[in-house]
């Protein structure tokens, strides 16, 4: 299951356990996948966050969901590199501990468990939907 949620100016976009094809799908659908803030998917592995996917929610923040010291070695580290190279403030709750985000239509403020963040993002105006022929 995957939800993007929008307040304001901000939109926030979960992505569950989907992999490649699945971001491949959404993207051959042109869903609408930008976000301020994104959920990493699966975890961050290898299997998914494929470049064009990146490139088509061009997130302000990044969330990577996964354990310390995890037995499948997640995150992946080119996908690490793939969300910092695309200038998004990345957070891992393997290091940052639990993500809290508060929320107005114009200002996201995030802040970690570990206190290593108290980051506020800047919105920016999603972009112009686009007509689809059905």
């Amino acid at each position: 299951m995957v939800l993007r949620f929008t307040f304001g100016n901000a939109s926030l976009l979960f992505t569950g356990d989907i992999e490649s094809a699945g971001e491949h799908a959404m993207l051959e659908n042109r869903a609408d996948l930008h976000a301020t803030m994104l959920k990493v998917p699966h975890h961050g592995s290898a299997s998914s966050s494929t470049p064009a996917f990146v490139a088509a929610v061009h997130p302000e923040a990044a969330v990577i969901s996964d354990g310390y010291l995890n037995y499948f070695h997640f995150p992946s580290a080119a996908v690490v590199e793939r969300y910092v190279e695309g200038g998004a403030l990345l957070m891992r709750t393997d290091l940052d501990g639990a993500v809290m985000v508060d929320a107005t239509p114009d200002r996201m403020t995030v802040r970690t468990f570990r206190g290593t963040r108290g980051d506020s993002i800047r919105i920016v105006s999603p972009a112009p939907a686009t007509s689809r022929a059905d």
